[in-house]
This record gives C-alpha cells, structure tokens and sequence, in this order.
C-alpha cells in the first residue's frame, strides 16, 4: 500500500477516542519513513507507559524485518486484544507490499529476453536483398523495441507497449509478403492487432494494471452489522471496468481496421479475373454501368444490337440499375474507355480495377457501416458495444464476397438494417421506405419481406380491435400508402414504358428458366440431390410451387407468433427463421444468399449468442468454394480467424452465462443444458474447415469432379435445417412458457 504510493488508513483500533487520534498519527509518520527508507521513531501512544515502550520495541522490530524481507510478526501490544488482532493484519499488509517491490527489479532480465527476441525478427529482414526500405524498417523496429521494452522498467508488465510493438513488427513485414504473393496474410495482422487491443490495450489488461478502488472504508460501518463481503461487480461484463473512450475513437478504429482489410482485398482475385469470355461478377457490375451510362432507360432490360442480355444483361430491379448509371458516369467522366460501348468488354486494367474497388468499399461504409454503428450504440441493453460492433461489422463472409468476389450486397443489406432499426423503434414510415429500397436494389431482400410485413400489419392492428377500428386502419392505410409511392417512384420510368415493358423487366428480375438453384449451393435441393431429383419427375412450374409449399410450411410457425406478439426479439428471431426457410427451400438459390439469414443472425448476437455464432461460422465456410474459383483460397484464414473469436467470446463461458443469466428459470435452465453442446459446436466448426481443406488441397476422383463441393454442400445443409428447427422449437417454447408458465409443486418438509 505504500509502495503504490496509496495513504493508509488505520481502523480504530481503542474505545479511547484520543487514543485512535494518536494511532492514526503515528500510522501516518510511520509511512512516510519507511518509505523514505528511516528507521521509524514512534512516540508514546495513548496513557499506558507500558503500551508507549512495546509500541517503540515493535517499530524498531518492524523496521529490520521488512528490510529483511521476512514475514513480520507482531505479538500482542498493549492490553487490547483487537488492537493486536488489526495491528497483525495492518503489519501483513505492509510486507505483502513491501516483497512486492522488491520483487520488481528481478524482472529487468526478462525484458532484456524480451528485447532480444523481439529485435532478432526484424533484423531477418537484413538477410533479404539489401534494400534501403528493409534497412529503414529494421532498425524503426529494433528502436521500437528498445524504446518500449526499456520503458518503466519498474511496472510489473507492459502489455500495452508489447502488443504495440508486435503489430508494429507484423506490417512491417507486409513487403515480403507481397513479393511473395500473399497479399492476404495481412488479415492474419489485422485480426492480430485487434486482439491485442481488445484484451491488452483497451479495458480488459489495463484495468488489471490499475490500481482497483478501494471500497473497504466505505463499506467498513456497515460490516460489522452485515457480516458480508463487499459487493462485486458481475464477471460477464468483463470490458466494464475499461477506460472511458470517446464514442468516436471506437468508431475510427473499427473503421480503420475495416478500410485495411478492404484495401488488402483490392490486390487479390475477384469473380471472373482472366476468365474469357464472360470474366464473371465483376464484369457484370462494369457492363451495367456500360449499359446504363450509354443506352435510354426504355432498351436497359431489352434484347437490341446494343444490349446483348446473354452477355451480362442487366437483371436486377431498378435501384441497382440507377446505382449503376451513377457509377457509370463517375467512370466516363475519369476515363471514358472504361464504360465504351461496346469496346470496354473484360477491361481489367490496375486503374479501372481500382476504381471498381473504391465503388464497393464507399457504399460498405456509408450504408452498412453507419447502420451497424447507429445499431449498437443507441441499444441501452447492449452491455459491450464495441465487441457487437466489430462483430457485425468485420464479418468476413460480406467482406468476401463484396470486396473480394466483388458485388455490392453491403448497399441492400444495409438498408435491411435501417428498415430494422425503424420498424423495430416503431417507424414505420421510414422503415417501409427503407425496405423498400433494398428490395428494389436486389430482389433476394424478399427473403426478409414476410416478417416485416407481419410485424407492420400486428403493430399497426391496436387492441382492443373493435374499440380502435379506424386508428387500426390509419396505420396500416399509411404503410400502404407509404409503399405504393415509393415504389411508384422508384418504377415511374418503366411505368411510362407501358404494362408490356414492366411485365418484361419483371421476367428478366424473376429468372424462373435457370432452373431450381446455381452451382453447389448449401440448400436442401442441392444438398440432397443424391436422393431427391425433382427434374426428373416435375416441370418447372410445378417445382416452383413446391418450394414455395416447403418454405411456407418453415417459415409458419415463426410467423404466428410474431403475429401474435410483435416484439423487437419475436422480430429477430422470425427474420433468421424465415431468411433460413428461404434459402434452404425456395426456388432458385446461389451461394452469396446465405447472406440474407447471416445479418439476422448477426441481429441475435445477445438472444442466442451460442447459436448464432455457430451459424456464422457455417456460413463463411458455405462460401468457401466461391472463394477458391476467385483464387482466394486464403480467406479460409479470415474464417477460422473469426469463429476462433466467435467460440472465445459467445460460446465458451461468456456469451452461454449472459444468456442464460439474462432469462428466467425455466428457459435458463433449457439454456443451460446445452452447455455441453459447446464441444460440439467446436467439432462442428472444425469438421467445416476440414472439409474446406480437402477442397483446397485434394483431388477429387475422376468420375466424380464435384465430389469435395457436393459434400460440403450435404455438410452445411444438415446444419442449417438443425438450426431452422432449434429456432421454430425454442420460439414456439419461450413464448408458451411465458404465457402459460409451469406450476412448481413443492412438497412439505416432514417436520
């Protein structure tokens, strides 16, 4: 308590009020000469002689022993058998701390390990070819070194400056990295360094540096009377005793890190990248603009010389088709060869590749971004905002397939989310506008219509409804008014072209001739298509309804009761349940819409964090075989990097205890058993990246090509119908227990 240069209070240690003023003087002389390293002179304490001379004796022993470092010990002084027992614990104290310092000089050798170990890996890099930037770089870091590890020798440890200085170590390598072609082992040093923040710089290892608050004093009236300990803090927030940070500067880090890992993707392979003649995704979004920049809006969904829709034609609803022009005028108006009709076909040079990168990454931050920020910290209930934050926001699975596959998924899907945050805060205005928007930007947004529109239509319907009739009305007239215009505005164009021309675009919106899913997508048609072909015994129309049967019959039991009580969480849970029904059962399916049920999910981080992040997971290993055909095959890093992360704060000890600690009994108990599950929530996931291993490395047979892809496929599949009925069943559960809660029978104890 000394050594922490902390004043110590001494307790009252007599009935006699002039003899606790004396006490607490001599306590406090005796404080500042040990730590002034004096022998300790103590005067006459109290009116007993006697107390007076053992009291000196005690110091003087006192003050040689601690020297020493040996345990004191302090026989009884005075007559007062509490005065001993308090002088006893007061001396324990004070040579606890007193070993403590002298234990800090002993530390300096492990340091100087420190240093060196740390200097001999940028010092590597002299062994390379002898270029001034790897000479430059080298010695910063040797400097860094010395400077950090050298600094305030005397604290106990320094993880700040240490996680500081590897990070600082990793980037400084990226050089040879990118000379050896793996430009995508910066994700290992991003993900690095945001560890070493979260658990070393920020809250968690500062706080255990900084001295705790002493609350004893406070607390000491009421001890004797409690007979308690005092009060602790709840270990589930482990960030609450952070540092107080700025909103803003949370906000940047996440950012930053966000723009790095965006920025690290513009140099890897993106759909279609020197693949003539269709090039894929990424020459699809350039020949829209192409289209879209040099065509009349009345030929942008129709077959003419000018528009070939074999080749790429544009089949997205109107707000992706205005999105396009206005990209596609920024292009011309930077270099007019990157959208010449007809003469910019598979254009990938550096600067037009750069360009496209820039139209994916500004809309991420603008739309999706802001949405998650705005989300998680205007949420009261959220208890770690930072964490939410680069959960939702470093999801590599979008990341993936935006900004290295290349789409723009982050524009619809964050629209979603500013239609949730509305809908759920009861906006309903500007929640039907901003839904509508998404789904007039990509149609798969349908996937979220059906819950959003049964919460609308339950919360614009106001009990008792035979009292409230036309205040019911109103609200459900002004939502329909409020989506027929936006959509009249959004198709006002197409409208002037005729009901022909809008039935056309239609068609070319719902592509219905492709068939029942695209490539090997994790869908139960695809996934066991081994025992269940429906080409071979249906048409096309008729395989049409039955998906739509199938996803009817999923998405049912989730519906009805978000019809029946219309909550923000009945909402959560009915989006991930009617998203998964979709996309397992419903009719023409790719890869990229697994998206659609991950943002929901990502919704339910703090309803069912166990549950959720195991889908998470899932779906970014489902991705995994598009990033292969884009020659990525190391983003299976970023995967595993992330459901390490996932099982280390949702599903291993916090995510499980503040769950089920937040619910009641009967469902905390339900919760509880599925504890043990956390182990196989982990082979799970390892059996994923297994899988995604042998689709990197081995080669199949040759009779069956698509044997690895198929088999994963098979393999999500089965976890997500698993995952689809835990969601209708504990739904379904919650909401019957809450409204008819068990009756507890307790019997009599026998006297």
């Amino acid at each position: 308590m000394v050594a922490a240069g902390s004043h110590f209070q001494v307790p009252h240690v007599s009935q006699h009020p002039q003899a606790a003023v004396q006490q607490e003087n001599y306590a406090q002389r005796h404080t500042q000469m040990v730590a002034a390293g004096s022998q300790v002179q103590v005067t006459r304490v109290g009116q007993n002689p006697q107390m007076a001379v053992e009291q000196q004796n005690y110091a003087q022993r006192y003050t040689q022993m601690v020297a020493a470092g040996s345990q004191v010990q302090v026989t009884r002084v005075g007559q007062n058998p509490q005065m001993a027992v308090e002088q006893q614990n007061y001396a324990q104290r004070y040579t606890q701390m007193a070993a403590d310092d002298a234990s800090v000089p002993h530390m300096a050798p492990r340091h100087t390990l420190c240093v060196l170990a740390a200097s001999a890996r940028p010092l590597m890099v002299l062994f390379l070819p002898p270029l001034p930037r790897n000479l430059r770089d080298s010695l910063l870091a040797v400097a860094l070194s010395f400077f950090l590890f050298g600094y305030q020798v005397q604290e106990k440890s320094i993880p700040f400056q240490t996680t500081w200085f590897l990070s600082l170590t990793n980037t400084s390598m990226y050089s040879l990295c990118l000379k050896d072609g793996n430009p995508l082992l910066v994700f290992l040093f991003v993900v690095h360094a945001l560890n070493c923040h979260m658990f070393y710089q920020r809250g968690y290892r500062m706080c255990m540096q900084r001295k705790p608050p002493d609350r004893t004093a406070a607390f000491q009236p009421y001890a004797q009377k409690l007979d308690t300990k005092p009060p602790q803090k709840s270990s589930i927030r482990w960030d609450a005793n952070r540092p107080k940070e700025s909103i803003l500067g949370e906000i940047l880090l996440l950012v930053s890190i966000l723009l790095f890992v965006q920025f690290a993707l513009t140099s890897g392979g993106h759909s279609g990248y020197r693949k003539p003649p269709m090039h894929g995704d990424f020459e699809a979004q350039r020949h829209w603009m192409e289209i879209t920049w040099n065509l009349p809006v009345s030929q942008w969904y129709v077959q003419t010389p000018d528009n070939d829709l074999q080749y790429w034609g544009l089949d997205y609803p109107p707000l992706t088709a205005y999105h396009s022009y206005l990209m596609g005028a920024i292009a011309h108006r930077i270099n007019g060869s990157w959208v010449s009709l007809g003469h910019s076909r598979g254009i990938e040079t550096p600067e037009h590749r750069l360009f496209m990168r820039f139209t994916a990454i500004v809309p991420f931050v603008l739309i999706y971004a802001s949405a998650v920020f705005y989300l998680a910290y205007t949420d009261r209930s959220l208890e770690t905002k930072f964490l939410t934050s680069a959960t939702l926001l470093l999801y590599p699975g979008l990341i993936a397939m935006d900004n290295a596959h290349f789409q723009y998924n982050s524009i619809s899907l964050g629209l979603f989310l500013w239609a949730y945050i509305c809908v759920a805060w009861d906006r309903m205005v500007f929640g039907s506008i901003f839904f509508v928007l998404g789904v007039n930007y990509k149609q798969m947004e349908l996937y979220h219509s059906l819950p959003i529109f049964v919460y609308i239509l339950a919360r614009s319907l106001k009990k008792p409804l035979v009292l409230r009739a036309t205040e019911s009305l109103l609200c459900l007239l002004k939502a329909a008014v409020t989506v027929s215009i936006t959509f009249a505005i959004l198709w006002a164009p197409f409208l002037l072209q005729g009901a022909d021309h809008v039935l056309l675009v239609l068609r070319r919106i719902f592509p219905f001739y492709r068939g029942m899913f695209e490539d090997k997508v994790a869908n139960f048609w695809c996934g066991f298509s081994f025992a269940i072909k429906l080409n071979g015994y249906f048409d096309a129309e008729t395989q049409i309804r039955i998906s739509i049967l199938f996803v009817l019959i999923a998405s049912a039991p989730s519906l009805v009761v978000l019809f029946l009580r219309p909550s923000p969480k009945n909402l959560r849970f009915s989006l991930l349940a009617v998203a998964l029904s979709f996309f397992l059962f419903s009719y023409q399916v790719h890869e990229k819409s697994i998206l659609l049920a991950a943002i929901p999910a990502l919704l339910l981080l703090h309803d069912l964090p166990f549950q959720a992040t195991w889908l998470l997971s899932l779906t970014n290993t489902s991705l995994y075989s598009l990033c292969l055909k884009d020659g990525n095959p190391l983003l299976v890093f970023l995967f595993a990097v992330y459901a390490l992360n996932c099982h280390m704060f949702y599903q291993r000890g916090y995510g499980m205890k503040m769950f089920t600690e937040r619910l009641g009994a009967v469902q905390g108990e339900f919760l509880r058993s599925l504890v043990p599950m956390t182990w196989l929530a982990a082979a799970s996931q390892l059996g994923a990246f297994l899988l995604c291993l042998l689709e990197a490395v081995a080669v199949p047979p040759a009779h069956l090509p698509h044997l690895f892809p198929l088999l994963s496929a098979f393999y999500h599949c089965c976890h997500f119908i698993a995952l689809l009925l835990f969601l209708n069943y504990f739904l379904v559960y919650t909401e019957w227990t809450r409204r008819f809660p068990p009756v507890v029978v307790r019997r009599k104890k026998q006297e």
